[in-house]
């Protein structure tokens, strides 16, 4: 074998004939081959698209195809296995949702199952006490975040779904080489949709039996399509006297008879009858295994099941193949394998009656082939045999000539007794390889243009040879370098002056000399974004015109004028080699590399080298023939691939001319002698924002000007502590204070789609059933819950990944690969972050079109009987630029190319830059988006984790099996939320359509009086109800309430508050409820007033909420830890001026004063912050961080919205945060 042609891995698809009914493809790996290539085309491994936890014994072919991506494989942009593959949002945009009541899927990596455009969901909606027909939740899915809200899927109308396919994805071969979904002779829609919880759905019948209404009239109807019956015809193509095996199951849904006594009648007239798709794939796998093979056939057969197929029958013409996609084939084999982990309901049987046509039938075919491994056993078994019989005949006659004669002729015998042509199957692998190398060939040498052709990917911008790249390299290596010596000897002598001098300038000024120094350069921020969108359909078939805006995207006016950003770029590049950005300027020209609209050049078995400070290192090429390790290195991308590092030095070239330029014109009074003569002059100080708080807004635009950063894992643990710390706040407050919970309740129901009208005006109909506050308030819960599972494993793999980096910190080089220990941990962190991104993503996608901001905008389609589609469209049909970052987060294709921290950080900008924009989104949708902007920012900072982030997808193919199995044994507690939570009826519970908790309101803010402290201890009362109903359900489907199955991370949930029974006043009243201890001396201030201290009990002791094992008192650890921490405080006395005083005395207000406080300044409580020693800085959404600047842990609120004023409800509560927290109360502030 020619060690120049194979280097890659891939794995080859197995083909069999079967009969006459064509080729097929089987779902089996085959033998191990690698090919060269230049790794900027890199290897793509599919992953599988089974249940994470599934023992699968059929795995997906995995083929390593040359793809010139630079991100994840994980996120190429394949089609949905039957969805719509989509253009960016076009004008006139339709959206289609469908709804998957109950599932609640938690971290799931597909979107859910899709519609065609003409055909609504026929599945019905859930029953109306709660959907208590759910299926089983799976933590193995992972993260989707549906929490039973409606998905829905972009598409334009005009489009056809199969026609409308993403330039940057193309299609492979005409084989559907990594199974992308090739296009169907009629045009039509895909047979199935994607699957939903590793189950695949049919949503329009095949493509054969697909017929408009006048055909229906007038073709041949053989059989009755109205019984609610369906019947499936499982067949086994033999050879020899046996033929065809035969089998037939039979299918209902209880939905489809005119009542449950006639589905009762059936059931016992039909014995074996089919009502669920567990049944479906247990009788399936007994009409196979029990009926068409004997025990024989399975236990020594030489050949086994290899695959199954879909056929379609008529009562003229012989059966024909239903083309399907592979993936939908792995999924009926998995379920037919494990048909104990299905969990959906009815989607098989559905896709049974679908199937099911007036004109023809259509049959599972099992397709039967040889099984390698009982070849290899049959083989073995001649030689064991004879070996056995040689030394036994030894042993006994001592004759050991006669004994391994003998032994020779049973091996021989024996040998001969195997079919011939299993030895025609075990070479089928060479074959097929040898083919496909031939077809490479061109006048007897390998041809790169044949290569990429016959794979159908984009054609390289040229295909040099080494002789060529090397000098090409060594020319710009040299000029890079000089320029690069030339800018930082100005800067050692000058660098003080150029920034005075930058900026004392106008912007106009500003612009005038950038853009003389880089004609034609663009005036966005993000020009590569903007040149998407002017080019995306247009780069696949006639390139780009706009390179430079994909290849230099932070080279805009907008971003270079405005404040420091030039002088950054100045000093960060003058004052640091130019290796230390190699990685980082590839990877910012990331959405041209994946559209197809900047290609690198392609060389094959070679690695560069761009390390040091000399043209002989800096550029180097070096042949995988002459280093060892030189392909290693270049497929783990710590070194660069050819055409990667020619693109590299290109980027760096046309930037030190450019800032050498600049800064000749700033000091264009300066000759070149003293340009480059000056004393050297130590370096100014650090460029410091001259802003009032820090903004991650800013911090991200001047990324790309900056060195790039080393990943502080500390400062990373630190903002998810925050935010672990308010997700437990969250379920504290739902659980405590009858009032949030109602206006959480009401913020979730608000964000549905069923509040949206339709065309005619009309409602919903399902607004005014139980079952719309059953899905509301169990995506209040689950979604409460899985936070704290998501948080709690993002902290705890954080820290671990900080205490690896500290324990191989000697060991880290670039120039090698890290820590296999150290490399696993980023690996888990990176595969964790990319799940959890799905919730907020899925929540975002339901909620923003139908949030009270931008529900004016949209109407939905009326309803269509019982269908749980719902299908929502614009009013104007246009898209601004907003909506279209936002609709490009959920679609796939969008997402691959511009990747979610560009996504999430333009949706950032445009809302702090926008009022209007900001305005437009809610505060339901801005808390969301917080949570979705921290997970990106961690992703952004490993993926800047140079040089090993870029090897982060070689890298899983050791180790990817390994991660997923541990992530999924970490989230296993997500199952026995979505478990614990199924089917539970709340608004039987609590319904919301009262006025508050059975009609008693909370009147928390109003001042303490007999009444209101009835109303407030009665709605009080109910809550708690409410959770020990639901804790009692829990418990009683899956063993635990919900406080312990979240045990491991809440230790520390805080006793419920409750308001103490009125007592009227009198001394002796006042003796016997006088609060004690240090623990109600901390909360004087915030329950009880000075000067009326009778009125009021202290707070009863209730138990403390159950974590782990059995519940504790509240006056245990709780009462125990505030003690240790109050009296520390106390000995802190903030005396404040009257802005700051005025913010304190509202978070710590005391209710039986006569005044109720007004509203809190957002700018005030900055500023009272501020001063008590707190920095504050402002993450993404509205979500804020303080950092206590003598170390304590960080706090997180959100700034109110849109109105800028915190309601006293809202400041009441972060009093309470505050004194948990830091062991703060009112007397400690006081009136300077």
């Amino acid at each position: 074998m020619n060690r120049n042609w194979f280097r890659l891995s891939f794995w080859t698809e197995r083909k069999e004939t079967t009969h006459d009914h064509g080729e097929i493809p089987l779902a089996h790996p085959g033998r191990r081959i690698v090919i060269a290539s230049d790794s900027s085309y890199a290897g793509i491994q599919q992953q599988r698209r089974f249940p994470e936890g599934g023992n699968n014994t059929f795995e997906p072919p995995l083929i390593a195809a040359f793809q010139p991506f630079n991100g994840s494989p994980s996120e190429l942009p394949f089609p949905s296995v039957g969805g719509h593959r989509t253009n960016p949002p076009t004008l006139d945009t339709v959206v289609e949702a469908v709804e998957l009541d109950g599932t609640s899927p938690i971290i799931n990596t597909r979107p859910p199952t899709q519609t065609s455009q003409n055909e609504e969901n026929d599945t019905q909606e859930s029953n109306e006490t709660g959907g208590n027909d759910d299926p089983a939740p799976s933590a193995s899915n992972l993260i989707a975040g549906d929490f039973e809200q409606p998905y829905f899927e972009v598409f334009p109308r005009a489009t056809s779904p199969d026609t409308a396919f993403h330039p940057a994805a193309p299609r492979l071969s005409p084989r559907n080489l990594m199974f992308f979904n090739e296009p169907n002779l009629h045009n039509e829609p895909n047979l199935f949709s994607e699957p939903t919880n590793g189950v695949g759905t049919s949503t329009v019948p095949p493509v054969e039996s697909r017929f408009t209404d006048a055909e229906k009239e007038t073709s041949d109807r053989f059989y009755d399509t109205s019984k609610p019956t369906c019947t499936l015809n499982i067949v086994c193509y033999r050879s020899g006297a046996r033929g065809c095996q035969l089998q037939q199951l039979q299918t209902a849904r209880e939905d489809r008879f005119k009542s449950d006594v006639e589905f009762q009648k059936t059931r016992e007239r039909i014995p074996g009858l089919i009502c669920s798709d567990r049944q479906f794939f247990e009788a399936l796998r007994e009409a196979y295994l029990g009926k068409m093979c004997g025990f024989w056939r399975r236990a020594v057969f030489l050949k086994s099941l290899r695959g199954i197929r879909l056929l379609s029958i008529t009562p003229t013409t012989r059966p024909t193949i239903v083309p399907l996609d592979d993936f939908i084939i792995q999924e009926v084999l998995y379920a037919y394998q494990n048909p104990s982990t299905i969990e959906t309901e009815h989607d098989w049987i559905d896709w049974v009656f679908r199937l099911r046509q007036p004109d023809r039938r259509h049959a599972l075919e099992f397709v039967e082939g040889w099984n390698g491994t009982r070849i290899a056993i049959a083989g073995l078994m001649p030689l064991l045999v004879s070996c056995v019989l040689g030394v036994v005949w030894s042993w006994r006659t001592g004759d050991v000539q006669t004994a391994f004669t003998v032994a020779g002729f049973v091996l021989t015998a024996g040998t001969s007794m195997l079919p011939e042509d299993i030895f025609q199957h075990l070479g089928s692998d060479e074959a097929e390889l040898d083919d496909f190398m031939q077809d490479m060939l061109s006048e007897g040498k390998f041809s790169e243009e044949k290569f990429f052709a016959t794979l159908g990917l984009p054609q390289p911008s040229s295909m040099p040879t080494a002789e060529e790249v090397q000098k090409e390299a060594r020319e710009r290596s040299v000029d890079i370098l000089s320029q690069w010596n030339t800018l930082k000897r100005v800067l050692e002598g000058h660098e003080e002056v150029l920034r005075k001098r930058w900026t004392k300038k106008t912007k106009a000024n500003r612009m005038a000399i950038i853009t003389e120094a880089w004609p034609n350069m663009p005036s966005m921020h993000r020009p590569d974004f903007e040149a998407l969108k002017r080019e995306e359909p247009k780069i696949k078939s006639e390139g780009s015109r706009l390179k430079d805006w994909y290849i230099w995207p932070y080279i805009n006016t907008e971003d270079l004028v405005r404040g420091k950003s030039f002088l950054l770029f100045l000093n960060s590049r003058g004052r640091n080699p130019p290796y230390m950005f190699a990685h980082a300027d590839f990877e910012a020209m990331r959405i041209g590399h994946i559209s197809g609209a900047c290609m690198p050049a392609f060389l094959n078995l070679h690695t560069m080298f761009l390390d040091g400070t000399s043209p002989e290192s800096y550029g180097r090429l070096v042949s995988w023939d002459d280093n060892d390790d030189a392909m290693e290195m270049c497929m783990s991308r710590i070194k660069h691939q050819p055409g990667e590092g020619l693109m590299i030095l290109q980027i760096q070239q046309k930037i030190f001319h450019f800032l050498l330029d600049c800064s000749k014109a700033i000091l264009h009074d300066f000759s070149t002698e003293i340009l480059l003569q000056a004393p050297i002059k130590s370096e100014p100080p650090s460029l410091h924002d001259t802003a009032e708080y820090l903004q991650i807004s800013s911090v991200v635009a001047e990324t790309p000007y900056r060195l790039p950063a080393k990943i502080d894992f500390l400062r990373l643990q630190a903002i998810v502590d925050a935010q672990f710390s308010s997700a437990e706040d969250h379920i504290h407050r739902l659980r405590e204070d009858p009032d949030y919970f109602q206006e959480i309740v009401k913020d979730w129901a608000d964000h549905r789609q069923e509040t949206l009208l339709d065309t005619l005006g009309m409602k919903h109909p399902v607004l005014s059933k139980p079952v719309f506050w059953d899905r509301v308030i169990h995506g209040v819960i689950t979604s409460a819950y899985t936070a704290i599972v998501v948080w709690g494993q993002i902290r705890n793999q954080l820290g671990q990944v900080a205490d690896l980096q500290a324990k191989y910190l000697e060991e880290i080089s670039p120039n090698d690969r890290l820590p296999r220990e150290y490399l696993k941990a980023l690996l888990l962190l990176h595969h964790i972050l990319e799940q959890s991104k799905n919730t907020p993503v899925a929540q975002l996608k339901q909620g923003l079109v139908a949030s009270p901001p931008l529900r004016s905008d949209y109407v939905r389609q009326p309803q269509i009987g019982e269908t749980t589609m719902i299908r929502v469209q614009s009013k104007s049909g246009k898209t601004s630029h907003l909506m279209w970052l936002f609709q490009s987060l959920w679609n796939e294709q969008q997402l691959l190319l511009l990747g979610l921290p560009a996504i999430v950080d333009e949706i950032e900008k445009v809302t702090q830059n926008d009022p209007s924009e900001r305005s437009s989104l809610s505060s339901w949708i801005s808390n969301v988006f917080s949570e979705l902007g921290l997970i990106a920012r961690i992703r952004h900072e490993l993926d800047r984790y140079f040089p090993w982030a870029a090897g982060f997808e070689y890298a899983k193919i050791d180790h990817g099996d390994e991660v997923k199995t541990t992530f999924s044994e970490r989230f296993a507690s997500v199952a026995d939320i979505l478990s614990g939570l199924q089917g539970i009826s709340f608004a039987k519970i609590w319904s919301p359509a009262d006025n508050g908790f059975h009609g008693f309101p909370y009147p928390s803010e109003k001042r303490r009086t007999k009444e209101n402290v009835e109303k407030m201890r009665q709605a009080e009362e109910h809550l708690d109800y409410f959770w020990k109903m639901v804790d009692l359900k829990c418990q009683k489907k899956v063993g635990k309430p919900l406080a312990q199955i979240v045990g491991n991370f809440l230790s520390d949930l805080h006793s419920i508050e409750r308001t103490p029974a009125w007592v009227e006043l009198s001394s002796k009243s006042s003796k016997a409820t006088e609060p004690k201890g240090k623990l109600a001396e901390a909360f004087s201030e915030l329950q009880l007033p000075s000067e009326e201290p009778s009125k009021f009990v202290a707070p009863e002791m209730k138990s403390k909420l159950k974590t782990r094992g059995e519940a504790t008192p509240r006056q245990t650890e709780a009462a125990k830890a505030a003690n240790e921490d109050i009296p520390e405080a106390q000995q802190r006395i903030y005396k404040l001026k009257n802005r700051a005083f005025k913010v304190f005395k509202v978070l710590f207000f005391n209710p039986s004063q006569a005044d109720t406080p007004g509203e809190i300044a957002w700018a005030d409580f900055l500023f009272a912050m501020s001063i008590t020693g707190f920095t504050p800085e402002k993450l993404y959404g509205s979500v804020w961080q303080f950092n206590p600047t003598d170390g304590e842990r960080s706090i997180q609120f959100h700034e109110p919205h849109p109105v800028g004023k915190i309601p006293f409800r809202n400041a009441r509560h972060i009093g309470r945060r505050l004194s948990r927290a830091y062991g703060w109360y009112g007397g400690m502030f006081v009136l300077e």
